[in-house]
């Protein structure tokens, strides 16, 4: 899809179309992992920083080229969001409501601004609220897509952090069904496995996970955690190392490799 918008920005460079698209694709995919994986801002990897650069471009690119009003005022929630401004956003989109035909965008980019959200809580109070309302709003989009994966999976992620196992194993066996391949969906999985005690439903999943993506440094630095509870140290220190080249601020990898 990337490849194929970048082609349309070419063949049309006074359209404001496929920049827009663009840059809502690289903007779903930096975060789609940056909450997902708890990364802070200062922790994310080159090649995601250069999306999020790539995803303000296109959409200041967009709105420069003009855009239907709605659609402007939506572009608007996307750059604060990009901007670390979640809150900015939300109320934004607040405003736009959730009735028109960009119904399903706003209450993505909205989930994705709760809960990114959450890593600003003060209080405990606050971090449920801000967690809650993005499980709302992916459950209202799931209402409408019920074969979503990408939402199926980060509202199984925030049930998993609400200690909502039965709903969270749910989602993630969901999103599986639909792409038995989500390398991140299995590193998922595998994680809720591990947590619950089941190295050995673990195990496979994360072999699945990396067999799908290589780079997938959730995967790689949790199976180096169950080599190194298994002293299988040279397997353990190559996963963390792996982990690192993917990212070479990803925390975990770097404690765990400085324990192998």
């Amino acid at each position: 899809a990337h490849a194929d918008y970048s082609q349309a920005a070419a063949l049309l460079p006074g359209s404001a179309a496929p920049r827009l698209a663009r840059g809502l694709l690289s903007l779903q995919r930096v975060s789609d992992h940056n909450f997902v994986a708890g990364w802070r801002r200062s922790e994310i990897p080159p090649s995601h920083q250069a999306l999020l650069r790539e995803a303000e471009q296109d959409l200041r690119r967009a709105r420069e080229l003009g855009l239907e009003k709605d659609a402007t005022r939506y572009l608007e929630a996307a750059l604060a969001y990009l901007a670390g401004d979640f809150a900015g956003a939300v109320a934004i989109l607040d405003r736009l409501g959730i009735d028109g035909a960009l119904k399903e965008d706003i209450l993505r980019l909205r989930a994705l601004a709760w809960a990114d959200h959450i890593g600003t809580a003060r209080t405990e109070t606050e971090r449920h609220r801000y967690l809650q309302a993005s499980i709302d709003d992916f459950s209202r989009l799931l209402a409408l897509r019920v074969n979503d994966a990408h939402a199926r999976r980060l509202r199984g992620s925030l049930y998993f952090h609400s200690s909502r196992s039965p709903e969270a194993k749910a989602d993630f066996e969901a999103a599986l069904r639909v792409d038995p391949d989500d390398s991140q969906a299995l590193s998922d999985m595998a994680t809720f496995h591990y947590r619950a005690g089941s190295r050995e439903l673990a195990a496979p999943l994360l072999d699945r996970s990396i067999t799908a993506d290589a780079g997938n440094m959730r995967a790689r630095s949790l199976r180096g955690v169950l080599r190194l509870e298994r002293e299988q140290l040279a397997g353990a220190r190559a996963d963390f190392e792996a982990a690192l080249e993917a990212n070479p601020n990803y925390l975990p990898a770097l404690l765990n490799l400085a324990i192998c």
